[in-house]
């Protein structure tokens, strides 16, 4: 999981998938093939960014390019051939960015879906310039000398061109551009991008009070980009002018990084600012509902970023500092230690995996732990229903029936309580089954913290918390068999990827600890699945036999790592269960069984456990003990009653939720 910042020969990263791959070629060649039509004078256009360094990733990254054109100014004085390469700047790029985005919309085999938009500057050059005599000379295949050579550094953007650029059309002036061009400029006017940023911040605020969520959303993101990118360039300035070796990239991550590494005090904004960034959604999946919290947790991040700058800004002036000429060692990659903090690590984590290919498998690359035989007797499969018409429903509505609404819906154990049944299906319409992918997933829960369980190895049996928290008091919390705690939803989720967790260090138990998340849902999650639908339209509805359900837990999140497992246990209430991604198994024992499971008493730290290890032996206290098997995809349900015991394994990475009823005589 460690990053790597190697460019890539070419536009197209290599290892992304064939799908794309002709796309993005087909989107850049379009694009330049159009600009070069629409501005006959062109020099040379570039691309910079996720495309040209090879980290663009399908329905996510822009197109970013620009380019230079000669404009004619015989007879003109300085002054004059300035303005009107102005002026023919800002009319060449109107013109040339409407024929790329045009071109994109209709490049071949829908590559519109590959490449977002485009960005594009175009920068006049006066012929009677000494740097348009230089273009003129390039332009004409001729070669230049070392002075024209020299006369190049004049161009605008003349950094980015000599260190992050590729040529999409035309002259590829890369290799023309001199030495001293590879120095790290300052960073910017500092005033000037805080008169920008807090510009953008305002206008993305009224855009989120009056809902217009895209609007707001891009404002947002281009603010947070503005800020970190100003920090990492601000850090490279630094290191050059120190005579360090320094490499300056537009990654977000990569800014982050080297700017924490030069401003420790400064690691945590930046990370703030990079989790915002993620949580924000793309410009093509804004939600219909305002997301407010999350604009408002952006503007924090970078308005703390803005004030720390201004307020170290008269102690460290790098927008007026002299660069130095360059050398061979500013092209050499520097980057602090090969360490990274636990913040930095998850902010990385969460930035790659919001970049993930829309259609990659969840759980791709996730570590795997190897599943352990069952030996207990499987005496069958759970009932399955396929869902989809009235006579399913009724089947369903006969299956709750079976809970006994004596006591408030709970029943006694060795009463025959309703008996599992999956309904194949049944959720598969929900919108989460289709857009929880890791990167969605991160989107839900934003920068929000999240309930987790760690545990020993990959097996987690439950610690009763108030049990724990005594067990924390005389310092002995590495005895209980799993804790419960909070962490941040990304950090929490790169824990469950893997484990051990790279950089991150364990929460309580060692090397070989494992992860298991368990969330409650955040209220923008509550959209993507339909509690209201059928069946749980009838749980909330009331049964034909007079017991009424309520939601008694509120909706969790579930996601394990495959191979990771739950001890046998039972709950005291009906349950559903909805697999989201991923396979799992549940094995199911009935009520009557669980004196022969031997469950831990109520005031023990493993209450609502069972001792029976169904991996160990096929006897129970001395007696068969069978089960039934019930095998989850996504979109499938699993209901059962209480007093079912339950032993779950994540065959796959696996995300499912979670909701229990209790039973109200009406």
């Amino acid at each position: 999981m460690s990053p790597t910042y190697s460019v890539h020969d070419g536009l197209v990263k290599r290892n992304v998938s064939d799908a794309w791959q002709d796309e993005f070629r087909a989107a850049v060649e379009a694009a330049g093939d159009s600009v070069a039509r629409a501005c006959p004078s062109l020099v040379s256009l570039l691309a910079r960014g996720s495309v040209a360094n090879g980290t663009a990733a399908a329905g996510i990254s822009d197109l970013d390019l620009f380019g230079y054109a000669i404009v004619d100014t015989d007879g003109l004085d300085d002054e004059a051939a300035a303005r009107t390469a102005r002026a023919v700047g800002e009319v060449l790029t109107r013109r040339c960015a409407s024929a790329a985005e045009a071109a994109l919309s209709s490049a071949v085999d829908g590559s519109s879906r590959a490449l977002t938009k485009t960005e594009l500057l175009i920068f006049a050059v006066p012929s009677t310039s000494r740097t348009g005599a230089a273009l003129r000379a390039l332009r004409r295949g001729d070669a230049i000398t070392d002075a024209q050579r020299g006369d190049l550094i004049e161009l605008p953007m003349a950094f980015e061109l000599a260190t992050q650029a590729k040529v999409v059309a035309g002259v590829d002036l890369g290799p023309h551009m001199p030495a001293k061009a590879r120095a790290v400029p300052p960073p910017g006017d500092l005033h000037a991008l805080a008169d920008d940023v807090r510009a953008a911040l305002d206008a993305g605020h009224e855009d989120a009070m009056c809902g217009r969520n895209e609007s707001a959303c891009r404002a947002h993101k281009w603010a947070l980009k503005r800020v970190l990118r100003w920090w990492g360039r601000r850090a490279c300035s630094e290191a050059s002018r120190a005579g360090k070796a320094a490499h300056f990239a537009r990654d977000l991550f990569h800014c982050a990084r080297l700017a924490s590494a030069a401003y420790p005090a400064l690691e945590r904004t930046l990370c703030a600012c990079l989790l915002s960034y993620v949580a924000l959604p793309t410009e093509a999946a804004v939600p219909p509902d305002p997301v407010i919290r999350d604009f408002a947790a952006a503007r924090r991040a970078c308005l703390s970023a803005l004030s720390h700058a201004e307020q170290t800004s008269d102690r460290h002036s790098p927008a007026h500092a002299t660069i130095p000429s360059g050398s061979a060692r500013t092209e050499h990659i520097v980057l602090p230690p090969r360490t990274l903090s636990s913040r930095l690590r998850a902010a990385h984590f969460a930035l790659t995996t919001k970049l993930r290919a829309q259609d990659a498998e969840f759980g791709a690359g996730w570590r795997v732990h190897p599943l352990q035989p069952v030996r207990t007797n499987i005496s069958g499969s759970v009932e399955e229903i396929a869902w989809g018409d009235e006579a399913s429903m009724e089947r369903v509505r006969a299956a709750i029936a079976t809970s006994d609404p004596a006591d408030g819906g709970r029943v006694d154990p060795l009463h025959p309580a309703a008996a599992p049944v999956i309904l194949r299906a049944a959720a598969a319409s929900w919108r989460c089954v289709h857009a929880w992918t890791e990167g969605g997933l991160l989107g839900v829960f934003g920068g929000k913290s999240a309930a987790a369980r760690v545990s020993p190895g990959p097996t987690f049996r439950f610690s009763e918390p108030a049990l724990v928290a005594r067990l924390k008091h005389l310092s002995r919390v590495t005895e209980a068999p799993s804790l419960e705690t909070r962490l941040p939803f990304t950090e929490a989720m790169l824990r469950v990827a893997a484990a051990p967790s790279p950089g991150l260090p364990p929460v309580a138990y060692g090397d070989e600890e494992c992860c298991y998340v368990q969330a409650v849902l955040p209220d923008r999650a509550l959209a993507d699945i339909d509690l209201a639908a059928e069946p749980f339209a009838t749980l909330s509805g009331g049964t034909s036999c007079g017991v009424q359900q309520r939601v008694s837990q509120a909706p969790r999140l579930w996601m394990s790592g495959a191979g990771t497992v739950t001890s046998l246990h039972y709950d005291r209430s009906f349950s559903a269960l909805v697999q989201v991604r991923g396979t799992k198994r549940l094995l199911f024992f009935p009520p009557q069984a669980l004196a022969d499971l031997e469950p831990y008493p109520d005031d023990h730290i493993q209450r609502r456990r069972c001792r029976y290890d169904p991996t160990e032996t096929s006897k129970a206290a001395g007696r068969d003990v069978g089960c039934w098997e019930a095998v989850l995809g996504p979109g499938d349900v699993v209901m059962f009653g209480p007093y079912w015991a339950h032993y779950t394994e994540s065959v796959t990475a696996s995300m499912s939720v979670t909701c229990r009823f209790d039973g109200l005589p009406r």
